[in-house]
């Protein structure tokens, strides 16, 4: 966090109206960045089957690393304590696709495809361990047709920016990896997640010394300290350093809200 003689002022809301006082601030900040973002693409460069083709080449070396045994281990360990997770959400991965054949296994190509793997392992492992099924949703504003198609290959419903975050409850899991803090911002503006897997506080607060006035990044830095007060927190396991692997998790928290507080925040939220 900031040194004392920088220190900024986090949003705490008072009550009901404190809460939707935030929410909108929270929901305006992010439909002003989002309506910046563009059109997404109406054509795709590669095919269905040529993104299932480098999901397998590219996420071959992380199955085969100790950051991606370690996150299995995290959660297989302590899914019986904590929040039943009955909804996924996955934000901000960016395209499989390319803008030429020269760039398909680029740093942003491979940085998808892990991500949505590690997405993938951790959805599949909850499953396992609660015994039903999981619905899935997957809100990225650079998704063109063949990003679309594949997400729903894969049983992941894609949604329209910025439909995904109504889902999110005591409940879900919402998973984003170096996602813009006017996302999350809009993201945990209502509810929190059972499971939160995205930036950590450390990250926030660099970012707090270049966007000092920025009131969305001041609220998210105030709802992930709430997570971080009843949540238990685990480090995503990265890969080894100096490869590129080290980066594609670099600055990312598990926040996993325990059985007995997620009970009191899902009828809170009812």
């Amino acid at each position: 966090m900031g040194s004392d003689d920088e220190e900024w002022q986090v949003v705490k809301p008072k009550g009901r109206k404190g809460q939707q006082r935030l929410a909108a601030i929270l929901t305006q900040e992010a439909v002003n960045e989002q309506t910046k973002a563009g059109t997404p693409p109406k054509t795709s460069l590669l095919d269905v089957a040529s993104i299932a083709a480098d999901h397998e080449k590219l996420c071959s070396r992380w199955r085969n690393s100790p950051s991606y045994s370690a996150l299995r281990t995290i959660i297989t360990d302590n899914a019986a304590r904590h929040a039943t997770i009955r909804t996924a959400i996955c934000l901000g991965l960016g395209s499989f696709d390319v803008k030429d054949h020269s760039s398909r296994h680029s740093r942003s190509s491979h940085d998808a495809h892990a991500q949505l793997e590690a997405f993938r392992v951790v959805v599949g492992i909850l499953e396992e361990q609660s015994g039903h099924p999981i619905k899935c949703y997957a809100q990225e504003p650079s998704f063109g047709p063949s990003d679309r198609e594949y997400c729903e290959t894969l049983g992941i419903e894609v949604v329209d920016t910025p439909h995904a975050f109504q889902y999110v409850r005591p409940d879900a899991f919402v998973f984003g990896i170096h996602l813009p803090h006017y996302a999350w911002g809009y993201a945990l503006s209502d509810h929190l997640p059972g499971l939160y897997i995205g930036t950590d506080l450390k990250s926030l607060d660099r970012l707090n010394t270049t966007f000092r006035d920025d009131r969305a990044l001041t609220a998210v830095i105030g709802r992930v300290e709430e997570m971080y007060a009843v949540a238990d927190r685990y480090i995503f396991p990265s890969g080894e350093r100096h490869t590129q692997l080290e980066s594609t998790f670099s600055g990312t928290d598990i926040l996993w809200s325990k059985k007995e507080t997620n009970a009191a925040s899902e009828e809170k939220s009812l």
